[in-house]
């Protein structure tokens, strides 16, 4: 009798052990984890500042700024506004320059185009590639000038699309406040195109003496 009292004793003391021994990897366990989460919750993420210098693609053309006269400011791929120049320098895709009601300048596409911008004017340079150049007018008035056997040069502006091919001189001027574009051929042929109301594609060429008015509210053009 007294063996078996014995017996029972030592197997409720080591069930005691164990459960203790369980119990305390248990909780050891669960303040890890707890630990971990805490650590985690304080820790403040600072993301790796990286600044990325813009390129236009490998091919496009360059083009020249020159006879500046007044104030006239451009704006850079990496730039977020415009600033001020007063000295001849480069033009890249991706970047644009603006005119004041005192300014002017020109734009020179070596062996392909001249371009003449008036005051209160603005260009933005699009597409360099010399296949497919593109720039838009969002404002004023430019004087285009293209050379003999060039690419398409096209003029965005509103939604109102020029494309000079060959030698050929014109004057766009789009006029936000009324939003239209004139477009006046004083030298070869242009190609215009534009989205009806029924977003269709209209397509009308103008030759020597031809001008034609762009009504962008109304989609239409009317030659004159």
């Amino acid at each position: 009798m007294l063996s078996l009292i014995s017996m029972q004793s030592k197997n409720k003391i080591s069930l005691i052990i164990f459960c203790s021994i369980f119990v305390g990897f248990l909780g050891f366990f669960v303040f890890r984890i707890l630990s971990v989460q805490y650590q985690q919750g304080k820790t403040i993420f600072t993301p790796q500042q990286i600044h990325t210098v813009l390129q236009p693609p490998q091919g496009a053309i360059q083009a020249t700024v020159t006879n500046l006269l007044g104030k006239v400011g451009k704006e850079g791929r990496n730039d977020t506004s415009f600033h001020s120049i007063t000295k001849p320098t480069t033009l890249i895709e991706g970047e644009s320059l603006s005119a004041t009601d005192s300014g002017s300048v020109s734009v020179q596409f070596n062996n392909i185009a001249v371009l003449s911008l008036g005051t209160n004017t603005e260009l933005d340079y699009l597409n360099g590639l010399p296949n497919a150049l593109v720039v838009r007018q969002p404002k004023g008035t430019i004087s285009y000038d293209t050379a003999l056997n060039i690419k398409p040069f096209s003029i965005r502006s509103l939604g109102l699309l020029t494309q000079l091919i060959n030698q050929t001189k014109a004057t766009i001027v789009t006029n936000t406040t009324e939003q239209t574009v004139y477009v006046t051929v004083i030298k070869g042929t242009v190609t215009l195109a534009y989205s009806d109301q029924n977003n269709n594609t209209q397509v009308e060429k103008l030759n020597k003496g031809q001008k034609a008015l762009f009504d962008n509210n109304a989609s239409t053009l009317t030659l004159e």
